[in-house]
């Protein structure tokens, strides 16, 4: 780690990672920090970080695409305030829509498990009084005849 008056005057500029081989950090009071970049190749990444990353990766495409295109990039360019926003705009719409349909598609599947537990159980109540109706019917002429017959 390299302090203030280590880190040359040309670099202290610069915000973010250098090529990978490292990191200048600003933090506040006007401390600037340079360090090595990190190694992440023994993470293992979570199904939820994954999903997360794949979700991101597909927003910036669309982003990019909504970029590329003029005439789209002009209508989306009225529809914010801000002159050069549109990438980040495109980006929070395509994740918020996926969001969205994500929690339809959790909602309507809760909605199938609440129908399908109702419904078993119209049908175990329909089910417990047939037994009732025929446990109420004299059954033991049945079981002579039965006997007889085997």
């Amino acid at each position: 780690m390299m302090k203030n008056n280590r880190i040359p005057k040309h670099l202290r500029t610069i915000r973010g990672g250098f090529k990978g081989h490292f990191v200048i950090k600003h933090y506040r009071g006007g401390l600037v920090v340079m360090t090595k970049f990190p190694d992440m190749s023994g993470i293992i990444a979570s199904l939820q970080q994954r999903r997360c990353r794949n979700l991101f990766a597909k927003a910036v495409v669309y982003a990019k695409s909504v970029i590329g295109d003029p005439e789209l990039k002009a209508a989306w360019q009225k529809r914010i305030r801000r002159r050069n926003g549109v990438y980040n705009k495109a980006i929070k719409a395509f994740m918020l829509k996926e969001k969205n349909l994500l929690q339809r598609d959790v909602f309507l599947e809760m909605q199938k498990m609440r129908l399908a537990c109702k419904n078993a159980a119209m049908i175990k109540k329909s089910w417990r009084e047939n037994v009732v109706e025929v446990a109420g019917q004299d059954r033991s002429t049945e079981r002579f005849t039965y006997l007889e017959t085997g």
